[in-house]
This record gives structure tokens, sequence and C-alpha cells, in this order.
């Protein structure tokens, strides 16, 4: 598993995601913001005990959306992903620290 320190535009996502997933009782497996051809993709990997469903990802899908438009962390248009930690192959293996000391997982 490779590992990779959180950028600036992860943190600040994830300070924002954080208390919302605690709140609809998931955990942040990890924030990536990464460029696929000419866009830029926001990905947010959600996980709880019993699992995601697509309702969670809904969930928390939407009032983040709103978050991300209120906060406005990101100056260039981007799609937001909220995925389980397995979504697409990739599993990440542990959740990520909210301590910016501690280094999180980049499963990519």
């Amino acid at each position: 598993m490779k590992l990779k320190k959180n950028g600036a535009t992860e943190q600040k996502v994830y300070a924002l995601a954080a208390p919302l997933a605690e709140s609809l009782g998931l955990v942040i497996w990890d924030v990536r913001f990464e460029k696929e051809g000419a866009s830029w993709y926001l990905r947010v990997f959600i996980d709880k005990d019993e699992g995601i469903s697509i309702d969670d990802c809904e969930a928390m899908s939407r009032p983040l959306s709103d978050l991300l438009d209120e906060a406005d962390p990101i100056d260039q248009q981007y799609f937001l992903e909220v995925a389980p930690p397995d979504w697409n192959g990739i599993w990440c293996g542990s959740p990520i620290s909210p301590l910016p000391s501690v280094r999180w997982c980049g499963c990519g």
C-alpha cells in the first residue's frame, strides 16, 4: 500500500466532511483530489461497520456538496464522488486520521 501525506485541498475537504460523516455514523477512509484527462475529481471514500449502501453515499454526498458550495475550498470545477473504500477495486486498509501529523491512506 502506498501512503501519501494529506494535500491542502484534501485537508480542507476532510475538515468539512468529518463532522458530517460522524453525524451519519460513517467513517472517512480517504479524500482524494485528482485530475483525470481534462477533469478534476474530488473523491471521498466512506465506510461503516455494516458496509455502505447507495443510500449512505447519497446521504453524505448531498449535504457535503452544499458544504463545499458554501465554503468554496476548491478554485476549479470538479466532480464530487462519494463511494465505499473498495469502490473501483481500491481498498485503503485503515481509516485516515484527523491528526495532521499522522500519515493517511492514499491507495493510488
